[in-house]
């Protein structure tokens, strides 16, 4: 017969210690796989996985935990969680403002994704804010 492999950072932490920074790492990327074929579940306790990786070995407001709540986000849109999502979107606006100042892509990405989330939970006066922000030239892109 075929054996899969089902081990991983989280079955391996017991037995070496404390995991490396990148360590979430194999959790999103499985989380991402599991996302593609459909199962949300599988996908969320995978990234979940990640973001509790992310809490033991990075800086409180590091831009990879921004990266792995962005993944969560969209886990718990699929799972039709707006309200969840729509918390893990305002927290992934507030790490990547601090990471890389307000003209940065991400933080327009985030405020696109806080605008649609409002808007799905019916909050559309609330989504106009983040929207308009969100397309708002800066002084530092040139068109």
């Amino acid at each position: 017969g075929t054996k899969s492999y089902s081990g991983g950072p989280a079955q391996s932490e017991p037995r070496i210690g404390p995991l490396p920074a990148g360590a979430g790492g194999e959790h999103a990327g499985r989380s991402r796989a599991y996302l593609r074929a459909g199962d949300t579940s599988a996908a969320e306790l995978h990234i979940r996985a990640a973001l509790s990786i992310d809490a033991k070995v990075l800086p409180k407001d590091d831009w990879s935990i921004s990266n792995h709540l962005n993944a969560l986000m969209f886990v718990l849109m699929m799972k039709r969680d707006f309200a969840g999502a729509l918390e893990t979107a305002a927290e992934s606006l507030r790490i990547d403002r601090l990471a890389y100042g307000d003209a940065h892509p991400e933080v327009a990405n985030d405020l696109n994704s806080v605008g649609m989330l409002r808007g799905m939970l019916g909050d559309y006066a609330g989504a106009r804010e983040p929207f308009g922000e969100s397309v708002r030239p800066s002084p530092q892109i040139r068109v």
